[in-house]
């Protein structure tokens, strides 16, 4: 059993019981040709979350809140595929794109679920190179990849960016 301390206090985990869930989830997403995707806001751990996702044969994750994306960032591995369980709102959206990445920020896919014209605007008009201050490029399409460029002082990362 493992112990890890967070700032909203201490969870205490049976890996065993863990362990069996997810050999059944996995097994039973095996069996009928579906790709399980841990949801983040139900293991509320970064640290489980890395655990779960350690166990799949791709790395990926439902994510229900870009907030969130940072505290999960560094406990899964580079290439991990988001898909967000809910719409972000447009200020999420804004803040997301408008942030540079973390230093040392994973390789990462995020696809977005869009579910009003207000939004696919805003996600078109906040992917255009002028709007970021580390230049970022997109490509047409479904799916938008977001690339800062190295500068003096400064860090590369690639978010790639789908709608759904």
């Amino acid at each position: 059993m493992e112990t890890h301390r967070c700032r909203s206090g201490v969870a205490i985990v049976d890996l065993a019981s863990v362990d069996h869930n997810c050999e059944r989830l996995i097994a039973f997403s095996r069996q009928n040709k579906i790709a399980w995707r841990p949801a983040y806001k139900t293991l509320r751990s970064p640290e489980l979350l890395g655990y779960v996702v350690s166990k799949l044969d791709r790395p990926r994750v439902m994510i229900h809140h870009l907030r969130d994306l940072p505290q999960a960032l560094p406990r899964v591995p580079a290439g991990t595929d988001f898909l967000m369980g809910y719409p972000p709102t447009l200020g999420e959206l804004e803040h997301y794109l408008g942030t540079p990445p973390a230093l040392g920020e994973r390789r990462h896919t995020l696809r977005i679920n869009v579910d009003s014209i207000a939004l696919l605007r805003a996600l078109a008009q906040l992917s255009t190179p002028a709007t970021d201050p580390a230049r970022r490029t997109t490509r047409t399409g479904p799916e938008r990849r977001r690339q800062t460029s190295s500068r003096p002082g400064r860090r590369s990362c690639s978010r790639t960016i789908s709608t759904v």
